[in-house]
């Protein structure tokens, strides 16, 4: 079922929730959000990250690698990674970014927003 994300009204992008889809393993793995592709931007993953450490970062970043290899080529993936506790570490970017996810801040979400609406 298709849903928006909206910030303040101004943003709103089509999303879908909690995706199950099969990786390249043969298992199931779930994505909090998939952005459909536009005439602009392709299709997109969202993962919020609650607490952005090695563990949590990791286990992301082996969900993508598994996925991507059954999705378009052009898909991309995001974190959404909470740093109103505390800020993630240089690990945490040097991780996600090495594998071609894009670190989102919580703190910047509405940045974040418009790099999603493409």
């Amino acid at each position: 079922r298709q849903r928006q994300m909206c910030i303040r009204d101004r943003s709103r992008i089509p999303f879908e929730d909690n995706i199950q889809l099969k990786g390249k393993s043969g298992n199931t793995r779930t994505i909090h959000y998939v952005i459909p592709p536009t005439e602009n931007r392709p299709v997109s993953f969202v993962q919020t990250i609650k607490q952005p450490d090695s563990r949590s970062v990791n286990n992301f970043t082996f969900i993508w690698l598994d996925v991507r290899e059954t999705q378009n080529q052009d898909a991309r993936a995001y974190a959404f990674l909470n740093d109103l506790e505390r800020k993630p570490g240089r690990e945490a970017y040097n991780t996600l970014e090495t594998y071609q996810i894009t670190p989102l801040l919580w703190s910047k979400r509405e940045i974040a927003y418009n790099e999603l609406a493409g």
